[in-house]
This record gives C-alpha cells, sequence and structure tokens, in this order.
C-alpha cells in the first residue's frame, strides 16, 4: 500500500511541498495522508532491486515511468528472500500470473541473490497459464 517514488530531492525540500498536499511525515522518506490509503516513500537514485544495481530499464505509462513487471516480480521476492515475508511471495505470484515476466531473468537475479531455492518454490507455484518468457 505505497507509492515509491525516486528523486534527487532532498527531504527538506520535499516535506513542504508535501504538507501543502497534507501528508505527513512518518519517518525518514516516509509520508502519510489521512484520506489517502497509501503512504508515499521518497528514494535517493539510482533504483537498486536487492543486489541488482541499477535498475534501467522501465515502463512508461505517459509520462510516469515504473518498473516492468519482471522487476517489480524482483522486487516483491527481495522481501521473500530476506525476510520469508510471504505477503511479498504471493504478491510477486499475482504479478507473474497477471503479467508477462521473463522467468529466466527473474531466475539469473535470484542466483545473485543467493535465493535459487526460494525461487524454485516460486516458480513451482505459478501454474501453467502464466505468461512468461
Amino acid at each position: 500500500m505505497d507509492l515509491n517514488y525516486v528523486t534527487y530531492a532532498t527531504i527538506k525540500e520535499l516535506k513542504p511541498v508535501m504538507s501543502n498536499l497534507g501528508f505527513f511525515q512518518k519517518s525518514s522518506r516516509h509520508f502519510e495522508h489521512q484520506e489517502c490509503r497509501f503512504f508515499i516513500e521518497f528514494a535517493p537514485p539510482p533504483i537498486a532491486i536487492g543486489y541488482e544495481f541499477p535498475i534501467n530499464r522501465f515502463h512508461r505509462i505517459k509520462s510516469l515511468k515504473i518498473l516492468t513487471p519482471t522487476d517489480s516480480v524482483k522486487d516483491r521476492l527481495v522481501a521473500y528472500y530476506n525476510w520469508n515475508d510471504q505477503q511479498s511471495l504471493d504478491q510477486a505470484l499475482m504479478i507473474a500470473r497477471k503479467q508477462e515476466v521473463n522467468l529466466k531473468e527473474i531466475e539469473e537475479w535470484s542466483e545473485g541473490e543467493q535465493s535459487l531455492e526460494k525461487f524454485n518454490r516460486f516458480k513451482s507455484l505459478l501454474t501453467k497459464t502464466n505468461k512468461i518468457t
């Protein structure tokens, strides 16, 4: 339930802008609003997912750049790999079942994360109807 933005802006620059929009600073780079179900987090560039650094491919929705479905799966899997977060595994599966993802790329990335055993569990939970490449 968060929206992550990557920016060179400092918290000193972001805080007044977010306050004007009704958001309050919850922690160092994390803002919340009473009437918004999402919290907003500002991360410093460059973007990394686990040990993959930097991420340089994105999907573009009009002028908004977002992670590819494959990188979104990796983003969810890194929480599963590092903290055994079942919800993150479930989210990775939901993405992989609805979007075309590059399973070979995810496997190679998982090897770099030293998490092939957990990747194999993820892979075994996917069905044959998935859109994977």
